[in-house]
């Protein structure tokens, strides 16, 4: 079986899918099969035990989430079945003076990207869902390592205004994703963003580097979808 999906923690009672799963197929981890109860679409989670109403969700370890109802082994967690929880902690005061690394053997070498999701169809309960508060971070960090990873998709749907967005917030922008709205799929005129006049703002700015092509395909030959791929790359090939 391929490995498409992760156990971060041993203590974790849920587990990441790397790849979009179907219903009903069957995958293995720590030599532990699991047979899927629902469709687990690509870095969101699904259960690795029955949980039940009021159990901890652990993730790296630690208290993430508290179940708000049952759910069955194999099935996607969301902000349907779960709550954001946390574990005990204290809060100490500490006269700690705090020095920034040594970072030079990596400055040129490595970007930290912050990508920008939607909170409004598929992230419900994510952070970094619009520009302004992406851009801040970045300013507050004040580092030329960390960047916003810009996905088209995502932020056509919080925001929309995706070109003036580009051209005036690109110096904050490491990488770009792109996907067709609504649905996520192919980026052709099945859908309502015009990718070549993005593409041209984005080569605008100067940028040089790939874009990435995210969405599904809705073909379901393989020969079907690379001929999707090809055609989204031609489309932004400006």
């Amino acid at each position: 079986m391929k490995n498409n999906i992760l156990k971060i923690h041993e203590k974790d009672n849920v587990i990441v899918a790397l790849t979009h799963l179907t219903k009903n197929k069957k995958v293995l981890c720590n030599n532990e099969e699991f047979i899927l109860q629902e469709n687990i679409p690509a870095k969101h989670k699904f259960t690795a035990t029955d949980l039940f109403e009021g159990d901890n969700v652990f993730m790296y370890g630690e208290v993430v989430g508290r179940v708000e109802k049952n759910i069955p082994k194999g099935s996607l967690i969301s902000v349907d079945n779960i709550k954001h929880s946390i574990g005990r902690y204290e809060v100490r005061v500490n006269n700690y003076q705090w020095r920034k690394p040594d970072i030079s053997h990596w400055k040129n070498n490595i970007i930290v990207q912050m990508e920008l999701l939607n909170s409004e169809v598929d992230h419900k309960d994510y952070m970094c869902d619009k520009t302004p508060w992406g851009v801040e971070l970045v300013k507050r960090i004040g580092s030329p390592n960390f960047k916003l990873l810009y996905d088209i998709y995502h932020m056509q749907i919080d925001e929309g205004d995706v070109i003036r967005t580009i051209s005036t917030n690109y110096q904050y922008f490491g990488h770009y994703h792109t996907a067709g709205v609504p649905g996520r799929h192919e980026i052709d005129e099945s859908q309502e963003l015009y990718y070549p006049a993005i593409m041209k703002a984005i080569v605008t700015t100067g940028f040089k580097d790939y874009v990435a092509q995210e969405f599904l395909p809705t073909r379901k030959e393989n020969n079907s979808k690379i001929a999707s791929l090809k055609k989204a790359v031609k489309i932004c090939d400006v």
